[in-house]
């Protein structure tokens, strides 16, 4: 089955609306699957990136909004694009409302708060929840803005978690990173970072990576001591040691860390003959750990099935560690395969391309079709994948093919020969998601 262009629609969730303009969201078919929504976030730092949230900048206002038709009350159609607010019901709620807006206009955040959720709280809990967890969060060198991204990044739930369990995992974090050296500040520090040069170590890591560090802080406490003690009696690791693989792969503190990585070490073991090479990956790149046996095993099970040598394939991952936590076998990158084996540029080759692993996450129907377009024009193919063919915008990669065609190539051309490629057989093949 043909679907070009898949949308799921996502249940209502409190979320910080037009302050942060994040609105109710689908998440949008026609790339690679990532390991879904939940793993995508917690895995900054590496390929994986977030969903694109539509973003809108309109003031807020309290009333419901829906372009979809809906005749029973809080409902919407599958297709609907409703975007609810919360219109306050009595009194006591609008003085809620009113002091958590001027608490985030305090600190600098501008914009509205909208939730049912604030409703199960008293009246003081802006004073005892929310006013002291936004005053931490500046005492880490964040501003306003990084904030924001914070907060959006929890979907409300660093705003609505207990403020004890806030702290804890706070003080833990910043007891963790208190072993990093200046010099790896310097080198983790974000580029063109707002405020950088006034980040602490946590707060580096928040604005860095800001979903995996609003998971940690919302989430229950004592997910450091945890990881630190397995990591300390099984391996070794000394709680400097787990810092520096906190600082380099943020997404650890969400990981569970515990016997799994055991299995994971054992099944790269096997994998290169090697006694010792999986706990020697482990130290190159620490987000092994965060790796799932049965995922790591499927994936490498798949990536053999696609003509990668256990040698190959372990020169790959000590490029790209991060190739255990993806879905290889998954119908989409199967597809992939396919078409590499089959239609790909000759130059192309399997472990150059996963070594450079933006290129494997990227849009098969883009590649495939610029390829195409390609040859159909008489151009060679291109001896590599490269930025502009595989991740550039169709603007990106106009301009570069027409230096090459001698004349220029406008992006509506591009998709309008697109459309027509994708009633061929061979974009019906390469430019629908596999189902």
């Amino acid at each position: 089955m043909c679907n070009t262009r898949k949308c799921a629609a996502v249940d209502d969730l409190p979320v910080l609306t037009s302050f942060l303009g994040l609105r109710r969201h689908a998440f949008r078919g026609g790339g690679w699957p990532v390991g879904g929504a939940s793993s995508t976030a917690c895995y900054e730092g590496s390929v994986l990136t977030e969903p694109n949230y539509s973003t809108t900048s309109d003031a807020a206002t309290a009333v419901p909004t829906s372009s979809g038709s809906s005749s029973s009350k809080g409902s919407t159609s599958a297709n609907s694009t409703c975007t609810k607010t919360w219109q306050p019901g009595d009194n006591a709620n609008r003085a809620l409302h009113k002091s958590l807006q001027q608490c985030l206009q305090k600190h600098g955040i501008q914009g509205s708060w909208d939730s049912a959720s604030s409703r199960q709280h008293e009246e003081d809990w802006v004073q005892s929840s929310v006013e002291p967890k936004l005053a931490a969060l500046e005492g880490e060198g964040l501003q306003p803005g990084q904030v924001a991204r914070l907060l959006r990044a929890s979907h409300s739930g660093l705003l609505l978690c207990e403020p004890t369990s806030f702290m804890q995992s706070l003080l833990a974090l910043k007891h963790l990173l208190r072993h990093i050296s200046s010099h790896q500040l310097a080198v983790a520090s974000p580029e063109g970072e707002e405020g950088g040069s006034g980040l602490t170590a946590a707060g580096l890591l928040m604005a860095r990576s800001p979903a995996c560090l609003a998971q940690y802080l919302a989430g229950p406490s004592g997910a450091i001591a945890a990881a630190q003690d397995w990591l300390q009696r099984a391996l070794a690791i000394e709680e400097a040691g787990f810092a520096s693989m906190v600082i380099t792969r943020p997404c650890l503190l969400n990981a569970g860390i515990g016997p799994q990585v055991l299995e994971v070490l054992g099944v790269l073991d096997s994998l290169s003959a090697h006694p010792g090479w999986g706990r020697k990956l482990l130290a190159a790149d620490p987000l092994v750990a965060a790796a799932k046996p049965a995922v790591a095993q499927a994936n490498l099970q798949a990536l053999l099935a696609a003509g990668f040598t256990p040698q190959e394939i372990c020169e790959t991952l000590e490029q790209a560690a991060n190739l255990l936590i993806l879905q290889l076998s998954g119908p989409a990158y199967v597809q992939k395969f396919e078409w590499l084996r089959c239609c790909a540029p000759a130059g192309w080759s399997l472990v150059g391309l996963l070594k450079e692993p933006r290129y494997l996450t990227g849009e098969l129907r883009r590649v495939a079709a610029r390829v195409a377009f390609m040859r159909e024009q008489g151009l060679p193919d291109p001896p590599a994948p490269d930025r502009t063919l595989v991740l550039s915008t169709s603007e990106v990669f106009c301009k570069a093919v027409s230096r090459q065609l001698g004349w220029e190539l406008a992006s509506q051309q591009l998709r309008a020969w697109e459309v027509r490629w994708l009633g061929t057989a061979e974009g019906h093949r390469w430019g629908c998601i596999p189902t």
